[in-house]
């Protein structure tokens, strides 16, 4: 049975406001990158609320997903799919809350 799960929005800090675990994660990234705004954060949550793992999407499609406040890589995402995770309920979950966030434009 996959857990249901939502992405929940997180504020976008600056350069200068990212604190030592989000700076390590995206580090090796943000020389390529134009800058950290073209990096969406989500807290990945179940369906009580609970703060399951953090989730980095860079321009909406391709990311990280880390257990939360940690340099632990869970699973990734790729062209807008989940990946890199042998978990494949883990993966089911994560891909239908990403589709349910795209589908309704917002959290979910």
């Amino acid at each position: 049975m996959t857990t249901r799960l939502s992405l929940r929005s997180r504020a976008v800090p600056t350069l200068d406001t990212l604190d030592a675990v989000d700076r390590t994660r995206l580090g090796p990234h943000l020389r390529a990158w134009r800058s950290v705004a073209d990096v969406e954060f989500f807290d990945v949550i179940d369906e009580f609320g609970a703060h399951l793992y953090d989730l980095f999407l860079y321009r909406g499609e391709d990311g990280t997903v880390y257990a939360p406040g940690s340099l632990d890589v869970v699973a990734g995402f790729s062209q807008g799919s989940a990946c890199e995770s042998d978990d494949e309920n883990l993966l089911e979950a994560l891909d239908l809350a990403f589709l349910r966030r795209r589908s309704h434009g917002s959290d979910g």
